[in-house]
């Protein structure tokens, strides 16, 4: 894509895209508004997932690694 010439990072251009072709397949409106929200979730996450140096607010992901 033309628009995401400028980006460099390899993984974020690949996230970006199949992001983009995942919104394009959907097949109705709800299942749009599912796929663009659940994009968006993550798009706009400040952290990926995990915290290393902070062992009192857990995320999410660090949570679910206790469980199982």
């Amino acid at each position: 894509l033309k628009c995401l010439t400028g980006v460099r990072n390899k993984t974020l251009k690949k996230c970006y895209v199949r992001s983009l072709r995942l919104l394009l397949s959907s097949e109705n409106l709800f299942e749009f508004g599912y796929y663009l929200e659940a994009v968006l979730t993550v798009n706009m996450s400040e952290t990926d997932g995990w915290i290393e140096d902070d062992n009192h607010n857990k995320t999410p992901a660090e949570k679910r690694e206790k469980i199982y």
